[in-house]
């Protein structure tokens, strides 16, 4: 576990690859642990009566997260070829030395 003080974003993770770390709970001295670990999926109940909370784990969809990771790690067994292209051009080398303009569509 790692401490910060003030994080400079709350964003501590790529979109392109598996989460690797999430926030922990906040520290007494206001700090933020960083758990280097993936989050488990599930979510938490408070109770504001008791000023207690409860963390509902969502078993299923931990069990397939396992069974993607594991399908990734072995080569993305039983694709089609359409979707092996895809897979290989979004997982390949970026081109170097080619700009890249993204403009909205339908703007004026």
């Amino acid at each position: 576990m790692t401490l910060t003080g003030k994080p400079s974003s709350l964003i501590i993770n790529t979109p392109y690859l598996k989460p690797e770390q999430h926030w922990g709970d906040p520290q007494k001295n206001g700090c933020l642990p960083i758990v280097l670990e993936r989050r488990r999926a599930g979510y938490e109940i408070f109770d504001t009566r008791n000023q207690t909370r409860r963390f509902i784990e969502l078993e299923q969809v931990n069990k397939i997260r396992k069974r993607v990771d594991d399908w990734r790690e072995a080569g993305y067994p039983g694709v089609s070829s359409v979707t092996r292209r895809l897979l290989d051009h979004w997982h390949g080398p970026w081109p170097t030395g080619v700009a890249v303009l993204l403009l909205p569509i339908g703007s004026d």
